[in-house]
């Protein structure tokens, strides 16, 4: 049995015998305190793939073996190990393996085939369709991670097999919409704003409909709060690369995130994945024009205006359904007035470099 340790995996003593944790989970691999010892002594060999025979002959000693068995098939059993054997499709070869380490690495610690992913990235083809920062990052990321069948279109698209194509509207490069997509074509949609960014995967190309209604209700957020805009270009850039994540992550079903669209906000260029709407509804703007609208993500909890909750741990920006005035300039200063009132109150000297606070009630 040939074996390889999954990037990303850490070994540490404890009392027990070794603590072993990777991708957020751990256990502890009882043994003696030499266990460490063992696994810390050969982790080249287990990097780099290896066999209870070659162990074998490191030590130098058979009546090593069967530890050495027991320690890789509990690994194994405990997705540690990759079992090489059991792969579906060979590791390429080194020069492939040195170019595109990054994307290797990547999948040898979370995928549960790595080289038949890599396979389905090499015989990809992927068509990216539109012009600027965002297009040419797509592209460039694409190819960089082992997509070579990527090509860009500013206009128009090549009738071909169905594959994959990255449909990019940016504001600053318009281009002419593309031409009918081959039956079976994958759909990645990126909206490139002036404020605000934004990246799907579709079902297929029906599904821009909704994505566009998600581009309008952030683009309807981002005009009623100035901080949540995102500076261009590097939103562009950041939605390029976004694109090319869920290509690849559709290609090898990692980290997918369907009928969900990445909004790209903030100076900091933050990310949140928010859901697509159902089908879009139209409803009459202020001025007329006919605004996309749908059902609204989760209720933003108390105490955080704007934001709501969508069980990874980040805020999803609660969307407008509707066109809505901005506050004035004196409900802002109203609103702020409870958090920049002057403390009038007793206070006591703290420590050096520690500010003054009001002394607690004794009554």
């Amino acid at each position: 049995m040939r074996v390889k340790l999954r990037p990303g995996t850490h070994f540490a003593p404890v009392r027990q015998g070794v603590h072993v944790a990777r991708d957020g989970e751990s256990f502890v691999l009882a043994g003696p305190p030499a266990l460490y010892t063992v696994l810390d002594s050969r982790l080249a060999e287990l990097s780099d793939g290896t066999d209870v025979d070659a162990l074998v002959a490191a030590f130098g000693s058979e009546s090593a073996r069967p530890a050495l068995d027991r320690i890789l098939r509990t690994l194994v059993d405990r997705d540690v190990l990759l079992d090489l054997d059991a792969l579906t499709t060979p590791a390429p070869d080194g020069a492939t393996a040195a170019r595109y380490a990054e994307t290797l690495a990547y999948l040898e610690a979370h995928s549960p085939d790595p080289y038949g992913d890599f396979a389905r990235l090499r015989g990809a083809r992927v068509r990216v369709l539109g012009s600027g920062p965002a297009a040419e990052t797509a592209a460039r990321s694409l190819r960089r991670h082992g997509v070579a069948d990527t090509a860009s279109f500013s206009d128009g698209f090549e009738p071909a097999d169905p594959g994959w194509a990255v449909l990019i509207t940016d504001h600053e490069h318009p281009s002419g919409p593309p031409a009918a997509l081959p039956p079976g074509t994958r759909v990645v949609a990126v909206h490139a704003g002036e404020h605000v960014a934004l990246v799907a995967e579709l079902d297929d190309v029906t599904g821009t409909a909704a994505f566009e209604a998600a581009v309008h209700r952030a683009a309807a957020w981002v005009a009623g709060d100035p901080e949540a805009g995102a500076p261009r270009p590097l939103s562009a850039v950041l939605a390029g690369a976004l694109a090319a994540r869920a290509v690849l992550a559709g290609l090898t079903d990692l980290d997918r995130s369907p009928r969900r669209a990445t909004v790209i906000h903030g100076r900091q260029l933050r990310t949140t994945r928010v859901p697509l709407p159902d089908g879009p509804a139209v409803q009459h703007g202020p001025s007329g024009d006919h605004v996309p609208a749908a059902s609204g993500p989760p209720s933003a909890p108390a105490g955080a205006p704007g934001m709501s909750g969508d069980g990874e741990g980040l805020g999803v920006p609660v969307l407008p359904t509707e066109d809505v005035d901005p506050p004035g300039t004196e409900e802002s200063l109203t609103a702020w007035t409870p958090l920049t009132t002057r403390w009038t109150g007793l206070v006591r000297r703290g420590p050096p470099g520690r500010p003054m606070s009001p002394v607690p009630s004794t009554r």
